[in-house]
């Protein structure tokens, strides 16, 4: 599975739908969403000077200090959940395509997720996919 690059999984076309992955693909423009209510569940995506205009025009007020750093945290959340989705995928697609390999279940936070890997060393890699996603765990490399 170490060779499967999570952003470039070849796909079937049913399944590509399913894993559009717009959060992902937000996050590589650098787009944050909305952090009021009635845009979260639609998941609209902006630049930040764009964040400020739909400020100005969908809510009447001005964007504040706070409500971009509640945007940062949705997005943050929002993301790391999209890839433990994408992970459950491809662990269950690894299954019908790697000879080898075995289940081993990963918690932190109260989430308990199991991954299925060659060796422990590639799904704790895996799963650091996860912890960078959703904002846990820090880079120093400035890469994405």
């Amino acid at each position: 599975m170490a060779s499967v690059v999570m952003a470039d999984v070849d796909e079937d076309n049913a399944n590509r739908e399913a894993f559009s992955r717009p959060l992902h693909k937000a996050f590589l423009a650098n787009k944050v969403v909305c952090p009021m209510p009635q845009c979260v569940q639609h998941k609209l995506f902006f630049e930040n000077n764009g964040l400020a205009q739909h400020f100005r025009m969908a809510h009447k007020k001005q964007m504040t200090d706070q409500d971009l750093s509640n945007s940062y945290s949705f997005m943050k959340r929002m993301y790391g959940e999209e890839t433990l989705k994408y992970i459950s995928y491809l662990s269950e697609k690894s299954t019908k395509t790697l000879a080898s390999g075995s289940w081993f279940d990963v918690s932190g936070e109260g989430k308990v997720i199991s991954i299925f890997g060659q060796d422990p060393k590639e799904v704790a890699k895996i799963y650091g996919m996860f912890l960078l996603h959703s904002g846990k765990l820090k880079t120093y490399c400035g890469s994405k």
